[in-house]
């Protein structure tokens, strides 16, 4: 996983106490916390959803929780946000994760349960933009292009690959570098495992 030290970790949580329990409980896990006590100071902030998640509370006194998650998914659709109930809201909490939230905890918050939770919410987040960012290299190959990396990654040679498309081995392997030039990789094998995550 990378460095936990990267992550940031927004709370938007009304009841300061809580609040300062929660940035406590965080960065004694290495992770960096910005805390608000309302949904609007939030929204209003420099708030970046790169290498972040956001610790939510569904019940604030200007704005309620849905609101926030639909506007922090407008411009973040794909940064985790964990909402944070108590037993009463748990309908809320439900309609929440409909809308994109990847988690619901309920108050009081168990402290494994979400320093879990947090970590495997960021290490998914950061998976997924992996493989978009792999996936748009790949977008970026030519159909004959792709047609050789698919052969590369069948076994075949430069030779084969060749006599089957009836091209020459040389052809071939100006593709090859294209190909490993455009998905900024070393090596053939390095090419074809990009080729094997992305399916």
């Amino acid at each position: 996983m990378p460095n936990r030290t990267t992550h940031r970790i927004y709370v938007v949580e009304d009841n300061q106490l809580l609040s300062e329990a929660y940035a406590f409980m965080l960065q004694a896990h290495d992770f960096v916390t910005e805390c608000f006590i309302t949904g609007g100071s939030f929204l209003a902030s420099r708030w970046q959803p790169e290498n972040a998640a956001l610790l939510l509370d569904l019940c604030l006194p200007d704005m309620g929780g849905l609101e926030i998650l639909a506007a922090v998914r407008m411009q973040a659709p794909t940064m985790p946000v964990i909402v944070v109930s108590s037993f009463g809201d748990v309908s809320t909490a439900v309609q929440a994760m409909k809308q994109g939230a990847v988690d619901f905890i309920e108050k009081p918050v168990d402290e494994a349960e979400l320093i879990g939770t947090l970590r495997l919410a960021l290490q998914q987040a950061c998976d997924a933009g992996q493989a978009s960012d792999e996936a748009a290299l790949l977008a970026t190959l030519t159909p004959r292009e792709r047609q050789i990396l698919d052969q590369l990654a069948n076994g075949l040679s430069s030779k084969e690959i060749a006599r089957q498309l009836g091209i020459s081995p040389a052809t071939v392997d100006v593709h090859r570098n294209r190909i490993l030039g455009k998905l900024n990789l070393r090596t053939t094998p390095q090419a074809v495992s990009l080729l094997s995550r992305s399916r």
